[in-house]
């Protein structure tokens, strides 16, 4: 498949763009089927991110980055590992408020110097699929998942900070809220979020809230 990613996922991180003839124009070529695994996900997902700043961890040749800043998005900074990648989106896809950048590694994330209110990482569930995970995972077993999640992720402690402990302290506010509420609540965040310390269930446990795990 040419339209590939190099970056490695970020772990947790929740999971495009118009291919190379514009914002409408149909993909071609092997590039199809990383396309139409990503176009059903970002148009889901496109009340959480329309309107807002975006990262793109593993965009490719660009396709799905060019499809966020197409359709609302006010502006998104796509990377990939992969030089080449980098270079054939710059020249593909030019638009007002999209950015490619090449990062060699998850850990220069926090070069970047900026804040995003949403970021996509759209083969981060090749973590989530492995055997191991799946296994703890149906068991309820949260204490082999943390190791199997979050181990590598807190070797980079500014890498773990910014997109586990920052996020879970930005929502817990709101979940809190909801929580006061007279009436059930469903709440979807990533495996990630829900385990260890300063996880979103540690946030809870810590401010009186008894959790029960069904």
């Amino acid at each position: 498949m040419s339209e590939r990613s190099g970056l490695p996922s970020a772990p947790g991180s929740a999971h495009g763009s118009a291919p190379a003839g514009g914002a409408g124009s149909a993909p071609t070529g092997a590039a199809d089927d990383l396309w139409d695994r990503r176009l059903p996900l970002y148009a889901y997902l496109e009340p959480l991110w329309a309107g807002r700043k975006v990262l793109e961890i593993g965009c490719g040749t660009g396709a799905s980055a060019d499809y966020l800043a197409a359709h609302g998005a006010t502006r998104v900074v796509a990377i990939d590992s992969d030089p080449s990648l980098i270079e054939r989106a710059r020249a593909r896809r030019r638009r007002p408020g999209l950015e490619f950048r090449t990062l060699p590694h998850l850990t220069d994330l926090t070069k970047l110097a900026e804040a995003f209110d949403v970021v996509l990482a759209p083969d981060a569930d090749l973590l989530a699929r492995r055997a191991d995970v799946i296994a703890a995972w149906k068991t309820g077993d949260a204490t082999k998942i943390e190791p199997l999640l979050l181990e590598t992720t807190r070797k980079y402690p500014e890498v773990y900070k910014k997109f586990l402990t920052d996020r879970n302290r930005v929502w817990f506010p709101k979940i809190e809220e909801l929580l006061t509420r007279d009436k059930n609540v469903f709440v979807v965040v990533g495996m990630a979020h829900l385990v260890g310390k300063d996880s979103v269930v540690d946030l809870l446990k810590t401010k009186g809230f008894r959790v029960e795990q069904l």
